[in-house]
């Protein structure tokens, strides 16, 4: 058959091709014997062949891959990360009603974190249509440092800022 390998085929229609009848079994196993010895596989569902699962066979873990509608990344049998087919991302939930859709349905809700340790830089969310906004913080060494700001970017000025012992500025980064 032009030099392919068929597994589970008399036909096979590729250098190796592997077919699996029973939905349950995984077509490819990858066991290993270091550490805990876990075993992983590659698997596929039969009523749909544009799925394809890598699990980890010790758990419920595992990274989907939905063809034409969805990628699912799952720990514990619960998706985590969920890219649909029109590119919303949910974290937290597999129906993302907007381009980035965060959930969490127990505990604090802190979804978003963006930190730096680099005491010349500063951690921002830029938000930007007609014009753009900078809301964000300053590392120890950058002016204004240690504040809470709003800065708009298209005009190169802050226009809110809150200092380290509560002070509110209006258009300064010196407020009183």
């Amino acid at each position: 058959d032009n030099g392919n390998i068929g597994i589970g085929t008399p036909s096979p229609s590729a250098k190796l091709h592997i077919t699996e009848q029973a939905e349950s079994n995984y077509f490819l196993k990858l066991t290993g014997t270091l550490g805990t010895g876990n075993t992983y596989g590659f698997k596929t569902n039969g009523g749909n062949s544009q799925v394809l699962s890598l699990y980890d066979v010790t758990s419920t873990n595992r990274l989907a891959v939905f063809g034409d509608t969805e990628i699912q990344f799952a720990t514990t049998g619960t998706s985590r990360l969920y890219i649909g087919s029109s590119g919303n991302v949910g974290i937290g939930t597999t129906s993302p009603a907007k381009q980035l859709h965060l959930l969490r349905t127990t505990g604090d809700v802190r979804g978003i974190m963006v930190e730096t340790t680099v005491a010349t830089s500063y951690a921002e969310v830029q938000v930007k249509a007609a014009r753009e906004f900078r809301i964000g913080t300053g590392g120890s060494s950058t002016a204004p440092n240690g504040q809470f700001y709003i800065y708009d970017a298209t005009a190169g000025a802050h226009r809110f800022d809150i200092d380290a012992n509560g002070n509110i500025g209006i258009g300064t980064t010196s407020p009183d």
